[in-house]
C-alpha cells in the first residue's frame, strides 16, 4: 500500500500490552475497548481460577475454570501505561468471560457469553457483567441477563456502552434462535432492562445481535446473516444484478421507548459472500458498518461496491473475500451511505472484521493481511503470502466529505499468525488493536517481543497517531 497521506512519523507504538499471568491460549486481545486513558482488553480462553478482582492469578485450571475467562484494565499516566486490574467473573461457572468488553468512563460491561449463572439445567446461558470504578478501585455493580432468557441465547456475544445505558447482543436469543438486543439502564446503582430489540420479522439464523453499538440514544444492532429473501417477500424484484447477505438495524430512544429509524442493506458482488454487519461502530451521526467477507475488487477509501470481484488464487471460480467497510451518515432522520473503504492491497485481508469510531476517526482492522513490514505505519505487505498472514489496522478521518487514511498499522513484531487486527478500538488519539494468536512469552507492559515462547497468548498495541 502506498498513499502521500501515510506519514510515519505521525504515529508513535506507545505500548505493547501483555497480561500479568501470560500463559499460552489465553486470546488476551479477542476483544479491546479503550475510553480516555483506559484501555480493557478482555482474554476469554484464559483460565485462572480466581473470582472477583484482583484475585490470584497463579492458580489455574482448577475444576470449572479451564477457558473461564479474565478481562486486564490499564490506565495512563503522562504517556505511561500500567495495569490497573485483574477482573474475573464472580461466578465460579462463567465460561469466555471478556469475550466482549466496553468501557464508558468509570463503567465496564464484559460479556460472558458461555456463563451458567447457578441454572438448574446447567446450559449456557451468558451473563453481562458490570463493574465500576471508584478512584483506581473497581467492584462489581451488577450482572445482567434478559428478562425472558432463551434457551441456548449466546446472550452477551456483544456488548457496548454509553453513559448510564449498555447494550447487549444475544445472536441466538429467543425461542426461534432469530437473535436479539437489550437495552439495560441504571438509575443510582440500580440496572433494569429498558427494551429486548429485534429484527422485524425476526428470522431463524439471522444472526441479530452478533454486533452491537450505542452513541447516546442511538442503538445499531447488526444481523449478518439476514438473507435478500427478506426483501423479496416484501414485493421487490425477483431478478437483481447482486446479492447481499446481512443487514443493520438502527434504534432510537423516544423516551422509554426505542423505535426503529432504519433498516440498511447494501448490493454488492459476491454471490453469498459478504456479512455485511458483522461489526458495527457508531459515533453521533456516523456509523461504520463491517463486511469482512466482501468480495467486491476495488481499492482504497473512496471504492465502488460494483467493483468485479477477484478470483480467489487457484479457486478456479470462488471470490477473494477482501472485506470492505460503510460509512453511513444521517441528517435528520435519514440515513445515507457517503463511503465504501477498501483495504489498499486487493487480497484475502477480511478488512473490516472489526471497526471503531471515535468523533471523526474511524479503525478499520484487517486480520488476514499479508505479512510485510513491521513499522507503524508500513507500506509494504505480500498479498502472495496467504499462510498464517500477520493482520493489519487502518485508521481515516473525515476531512470535509471525504474519509482519508491517515496510518497503516503494522505491529513491530509482525510474524505470520499474528491476527493482528482481530479487534480494534479508539479513543481520540489513541488507537488499540488486539492480536489473540500474538505468541509472546513477556508478561505486563513493553516486554520482549522476540520471546514467543507462548503461543497463541495474545497481545494488544496502543498506538498513539500525532497530527
Amino acid at each position: 500500500m502506498s498513499s502521500p497521506a501515510l506519514l510515519a512519523d505521525t504515529v508513535v507504538l506507545q505500548a505493547y500490552l501483555k497480561a500479568s499471568n501470560t500463559h499460552a491460549e489465553d486470546r488476551f486481545g479477542q476483544a479491546v475497548a479503550a475510553s480516555g486513558d483506559t484501555v480493557v482488553v478482555g482474554a476469554p480462553e484464559e483460565s485462572g481460577a480466581a473470582i472477583g478482582i484482583d484475585g490470584d492469578q497463579t492458580v489455574r485450571k482448577a475444576p470449572n475454570t479451564v477457558s473461564s475467562g479474565a478481562v486486564y484494565v490499564f490506565t495512563r499516566k503522562g504517556g505511561k501505561w500500567s495495569q490497573q486490574a485483574y477482573v474475573k467473573a464472580s461466578s465460579p461457572h462463567a465460561d469466555s468471560f471478556g469475550r466482549a468488553v466496553a468501557i464508558s468512563g468509570d463503567t465496564l460491561v464484559v460479556g460472558s457469553s458461555w456463563d451458567r449463572p447457578g441454572t438448574k439445567d446447567g446450559l449456557e446461558k451468558g451473563v453481562a457483567y458490570v463493574f465500576v470504578r471508584n478512584g483506581a478501585v473497581w467492584t462489581q455493580q451488577a450482572r445482567l441477563r434478559p428478562a425472558n432468557p432463551g434457551i441456548a441465547s449466546d446472550f452477551a456475544n456483544s456488548v457496548a456502552i454509553s453513559g448510564d445505558t449498555i447494550v447487549v447482543g444475544g445472536r441466538h436469543e429467543t425461542v426461534d434462535q432469530a437473535g436479539a438486543a437489550f437495552v439495560f439502564t441504571r438509575t443510582g446503582t440500580e440496572w433494569t432492562q429498558q427494551a429486548a430489540l429485534a429484527a422485524v420479522p425476526p428470522m431463524s439464523g439471522d444472526g441479530f445481535g452478533a454486533s452491537v453499538t450505542i452513541s447516546a440514544d442511538t442503538v445499531a444492532v447488526g444481523a449478518p446473516r439476514e438473507q435478500i429473501a427478506r426483501e423479496m417477500k416484501k414485493g421487490s424484484p425477483s431478478a437483481r444484478p447482486f446479492t447481499s447477505t446481512g443487514a443493520v438495524y438502527v434504534f432510537v430512544r423516544d423516551g422509554q421507548a426505542w423505535l426503529q429509524q432504519a433498516h440498511l442493506t447494501v448490493e454488492n458482488y459476491g454471490k453469498e459472500k459478504t456479512f455485511f454487519g458483522g461489526s458495527v461502530a457508531a459515533s453521533g451521526d456516523i456509523l461504520v458498518v463491517g463486511d469482512h467477507a466482501d468480495a467486491s475488487g476495488g481499492t482504497g477509501p473512496h471504492a465502488s461496491p460494483k467493483t468485479p470481484p477477484r478470483i480467489l488464487t487457484g479457486s478456479g471460480t470462488a471470490y477473494t473475500p477482501t472485506g470492505a467497510a460503510h460509512l453511513f451518515t444521517r441528517t435528520g432522520k435519514n440515513w445515507k451511505q457517503d463511503a465504501f473503504i477498501k483495504a489498499g492491497v486487493p487480497e484475502w485481508a477480511n478488512f473490516a472484521h472489526s471497526v471503531a469510531a471515535s468523533d471523526n476517526r474511524i479503525v478499520v482492522g484487517a486480520r488476514n493481511e499479508g505479512v510485510g513490514s513491521g513499522a507503524p505505519n508500513a507500506s509494504g505487505v505480500n498479498p502472495t503470502t496467504r499462510t498464517e498472514p500477520s493482520g493489519a489496522a487502518y485508521e481515516y478521518t473525515r476531512s470535509g466529505g471525504n474519509w482519508n487514511p491517515i496510518a497503516h498499522l503494522k505491529p513491530p513484531n509482525a510474524v505470520p499468525g499474528l491476527r493482528f487486527g482481530d479487534a480494534v478500538a479508539v479513543s481520540g488519539d489513541t488507537v488499540i488493536v488486539g492480536a489473540e494468536f500474538e505468541s509472546g512469552g513477556a508478561t505486563g507492559i513493553n516486554g520482549n517481543m522476540k520471546d514467543q515462547t507462548a503461543r497463541f497468548s495474545g497481545a494488544a498495541y496502543v498506538f498513539q497517531i500525532k497530527p
